[in-house]
């Protein structure tokens, strides 16, 4: 079973912090200020590292969980039977 999650969760840090850091440009080339632009500059990125860490690690412990608790693994796979002619199928009626 492949767990999506952390691809899931780094994908959107990655946007969230590309967008910031487009922001935080925009708002220091065009002068622009208050609202968004305000939160974006005054955004702390080391203490969202700490937040983006604690995240994946919450995440990982979750998917390594209901991998080993649930054993999705073995109920997935239980049902599926090798191909015929194929080499999986050859190796297992040895």
């Amino acid at each position: 079973m492949q767990n999506h999650w952390p691809n899931r969760l780094s994908i959107n840090v990655a946007v969230f912090i590309g967008g910031l850091e487009v922001l935080q440009v925009m708002s220091g080339q065009l002068n622009l200020t208050g609202g968004l632009w305000g939160y974006a500059n005054n955004f702390d990125l080391n203490k969202a590292g700490f937040v983006i860490v604690g995240l994946f690690v919450v995440t990982w412990l979750i998917a390594l969980s209901v991998w080993r608790f649930a054993r999705i693994e073995e109920r997935w796979s239980a049902g599926i039977r090798p191909v015929e002619g194929s080499r999986i199928a050859e190796a297992t009626a040895e």
